[in-house]
């Protein structure tokens, strides 16, 4: 019979995942996923009860770049009345700006909301109160602290606070309890409001109700911060606004208020040129109006008084040439005031907004034209800017930088247009004299006439010049329409629930239940080192498992004498069976039993096993070799004061440290007084002889020794035993104490050598997992 251990390829099997064993170890924690899965299906049913729909509102704005033809830009053919690009981030910004939100909460009157409690929870009463809330007009009430109403009769009710507020950087605690009136003023310290029934919606007496003061700033940031805006494609102009809420209506009056106040925003940016203008022309108006009323009036006179119809051609070319020269230096003196005007308001931003264009007054000068629409465009986005972002934000930072360098441009140009007006202002003089001299020449009646006719017609034209403008200014405005455009209005019957459906939840409840146990189990198996079955005995070592010892319930020491007909002592038989066909008829059947650590088992199977050998009627000897802590003596009840030590040391002879047990075929070698050197007692000759006397007076010599992996004790014995069974321990031993054994059976440092499993425990029907393997 072949004596050598029959090793497997055990590197190639370690990084294999047993997925049977896995499914088996799942399986017996069942009972965690009954539990959880009870949780988690309660959970989700409770939480469908409690939890509140949540409402996606949507509304699309389309912003374009208009060009009506009947723009302002169409009128004057100039490039600062022409509608610009738009630029879409810009008005993205606008739009979540904190000017405009706050000027919707406005509009929106949203000064309390109204609430009735949940059990974990509360619902928002839009629109849907019992009662309503008017506030004084002085604002003395505080925001944000919960006011419990609680009606106890047809017109009176009690009111409750108790919460907690930073009053002027201190913490108070808000208290109050009274009975009050519907309709009846209710002043104190901190509130002061009018309380009045909504006849249309009656109040639950089984409901809790309350109401709380809103702080426009803090809710202004509030719908900014939760406030989606994105556009619909990366190519498109079109802009989707998105809100989420649990009462519906409430997003979609203020979606609609804000696409309101955005586009009521944008026509008014607009409008503003258009009456700047007119505001320019009417002031020049009320001026001119005066002096052509006064040319007129002289005019008429005149011609009465010296009976005068008409001019002499003389006459009338003098006075062409010099209405031509007059209407000239008009236009020239207005360009001059134009320029002068808007050098001085260079320096304020509020005042650079409202200039007039310069083709208003006739100046078509393309590079003054091109920077003060640069310098309006760069005001607009600093303007933008300012409503979202903060000062120190580089956007805004080099948006100021361009602005101070065009208006250096600009200053430096409209300093030389004033230089070349002032030039040719000065032209005109001179030649107002050429032609007053050639005027000197015609009669005097007629140079008078020349004079007055001249005066009127100046006037006329210039009155007739503004009112021309005008009327295209008051056309521009009335032709101006937003950039955006509402194509999809925010309504109840768009809004889409988020909220789950139940049996949804349910089923993510059951996904969960099954989830956790299953994330917990496998974390524990990953980080769990220790032996649980024997698949991973046989997974991690090359040696064979010839037993598997059941769990000792009944916690005694000697299972096989005291309960014959117990699973336990069938598993010690089955041992037995099996370390007969393990050894052959020439072996003296030296077993030597160890184990890795402590507590795994060693001595309560080497008593057993003997127990079992010596039941069959086999003489068998149980030897204590564990000379540092013993406890064979602890078991049999008997004294150790002489044992296999003071044999060791000469002290006793071998018959002499021989017991006889209770048991016909079993005697004792207990390992008496604990020496101060045990593993060089073991390794003497003393311990050979020992060993030849046992063997020729027992069949079976059963050695318990000390945890080899702690000591050198069981290495020495090992290699004079004929077989060395390791215990292995379920959920005690290590997976690397197997790596260990192997080590030893590769480099020869034990002999043949056998595993045993200790603990096995019942699976869920009752039936021990006994190991009775028959090797040939």
């Amino acid at each position: 019979m072949n004596n050598h251990i029959q090793f497997r390829d055990f590197n190639r099997e370690d990084d294999k995942i047993d997925f049977n064993d896995l499914f088996q170890k799942v399986i017996s924690k069942w009972y965690l996923f009954l539990i959880f899965v009870i949780i988690g299906v309660s959970g989700a049913y409770l939480y469908s009860k409690v939890e509140k729909a949540q409402y996606v509102v949507e509304t699309t704005l389309l912003i374009q770049n208009q060009e009506s033809k009947y723009g302002i830009g169409n009128v004057f053919d100039s490039e600062i009345f022409n509608p610009q690009n738009v630029n879409i981030t810009n008005q993205i910004g606008i739009l979540n700006s904190y000017t405009l939100n706050k000027e919707a909460l406005e509009n929106l009157d949203w000064d309390v909301f109204y609430y009735k409690k949940r059990l974990f929870s509360k619902t928002d009463l839009y629109k849907n109160s019992p009662f309503s809330v008017l506030l004084d007009e002085s604002n003395t009430n505080l925001s944000g602290i919960p006011v419990y109403v609680k009606p106890i009769s047809e017109n009176k009710f009690i009111i409750s606070i108790d919460d907690e507020a930073i009053i002027d950087g201190t913490k108070k605690t808000i208290f109050l309890e009274k009975r009050c009136e519907f309709g009846v003023p209710i002043k104190e310290k901190y509130f002061n409001f009018i309380i009045n029934k909504n006849p249309q919606v009656e109040f639950n007496p089984e409901s809790e109700y309350f109401f709380i003061v809103t702080d426009k700033n803090l809710l202004a940031s509030s719908y900014r911060s939760k406030l989606s805006i994105t556009l619909v494609d990366e190519k498109s102009d079109l802009i989707r606004l998105k809100l989420v809420g649990d009462q519906a209506a409430r997003e979609v009056d203020y979606l609609n208020e804000l696409t309101k106040v955005y586009i009521e925003f944008d026509l008014d940016k607009k409008n503003r040129k258009s009456d700047n203008t007119v505001h320019f022309i009417d002031m020049q108006l009320s001026g001119v109006i005066d002096s052509l009323q006064t040319a007129n009036n002289n005019f008429t006179d005149f011609r009465s008084k010296n009976q005068i119809i008409d001019l002499s051609q003389e006459g009338m070319n003098v006075v062409e040439r010099l209405e031509k020269l007059e209407s000239e230096r008009s236009m020239a003196t207005l360009r001059f005031e134009y320029f002068n005007n808007l050098l001085e308001y260079l320096d304020n931003a509020t005042e650079i907004e409202q200039i007039v264009v310069p083709s208003v007054v006739g100046i078509t000068d393309p590079a003054l034209n091109a920077t003060v629409t640069r310098l309006s465009e760069l005001y607009a986005r600093r303007s933008v800017l300012s409503l979202t972002v903060t000062e120190k934000n580089p956007a805004l930072i080099s948006t100021e930088k361009e602005i101070a360098y065009t208006k250096q441009i600009l200053e430096e140009n409209l300093r030389n247009l004033i230089n070349n007006t002032s030039l040719e202002l000065k032209n005109f003089e001179s030649r107002e004299k050429e032609l007053n001299r050639q005027l000197a020449r015609l009669p005097q009646t007629e140079q008078n006439l020349v004079n007055i006719k001249r005066d009127f017609d100046i006037n006329n034209e210039l009155y007739t010049f503004l009112l021309q403008k005008r009327a295209e200014s008051a056309i521009a405005k009335a032709s101006n329409i937003s950039d955006a455009q509402i194509l999809d209005l925010a309504s109840i019957e768009t809004a889409v629930p988020l909220r789950l459906n139940k049996k949804v939840l349910l089923v993510i409840g059951l996904l969960i239940g099954f989830g956790i146990p299953l994330l917990i189990i496998l974390g524990m198996e990953y980080l769990n080192n220790t032996i649980s079955n024997k698949q991973e005995v046989e997974k991690y070592s090359r040696f064979s498992v010839l037993g598997g010892i059941s769990h000792n319930r009944n916690k005694i020491e000697m299972p096989v004498l005291k309960l014959p007909k117990s699973p336990i002592t069938e598993s010690f038989r089955s041992l037995r069976t099996n370390l007969n066909y393990k050894l052959s008829e020439n072996d003296k059947k030296v077993i030597a039993i160890h184990s890795s650590i402590k507590g795994e088992g060693k001595t309560f199977i080497s008593v057993n096993l003997a127990l079992a050998l010596a039941l069959s009627n086999k003489k068998v000897l149980l030897v204590g070799c564990d000379l540092r802590k013993p406890r064979l003596h602890k078991i049999f009840n008997c004294r150790n004061s002489s044992g296999l030590s003071s044999y060791l040391i000469h002290k006793d002879e071998f018959d002499k440290i021989v017991i006889k047990s209770e048991l016909e075929n079993l005697s004792l070698v207990l390992s008496g007084p604990i020496p101060p050197n045990p593993a060089e007692l073991l390794e003497s000759a003393r311990f050979e002889q020992f060993l030849t006397k046992a063997k020729d007076r027992f069949e079976y010599i059963i050695i318990d020794n000390a945890p080899s992996f702690m000591v050198t004790d069981g290495i020495l014995v090992s290699k004079k035993a004929d077989l060395n069974l390791f215990v292995i321990r379920i959920n005690k031993s290590y997976k690397d104490h197997l790596k260990v054994i192997n080590s030893w059976g590769n480099n020869g440092m034990a002999n043949k050598i056998g595993l045993v499993i200790n603990d096995i425990r019942s699976d869920k029907f009752g039936i021990y997992n006994t190991y009775q393997e028959v090797y040939q």
